[in-house]
């Protein structure tokens, strides 16, 4: 799992392209021996992510992105990404 942002002049842009930037990111945990999606659900899908406070003020694009793994015997990876105005 992931967390992007972009910085845009209006947030009803087309976001595509340079200059998203990574806010966090998350896999497998070693220490629990568990994957990101493993506690996303366990947590009812809720995840908090921090907003760095160096961050310029402005308007911003925050994507979400999940990549599942599980099915690459039989296919490509998955990839589930949304959208949201900060």
């Amino acid at each position: 799992m992931a967390i992007y942002a972009k910085q845009v002049d209006n947030a009803t842009q087309d976001p595509t392209g340079a200059g998203w930037l990574k806010l966090w990111d998350y896999g497998y945990d070693e220490t629990s021996k568990t994957w990101a999606t493993q506690k996303l659900i366990a947590n009812d899908g809720i995840v908090s992510v921090q907003i760095p406070s160096e961050m310029p003020a402005g308007q911003y694009l925050i994507r979400p992105e999940i990549i599942a793994i599980h099915n690459l015997a039989a296919g490509p990876a998955q990839f589930y990404t949304g959208c949201a105005q900060r």
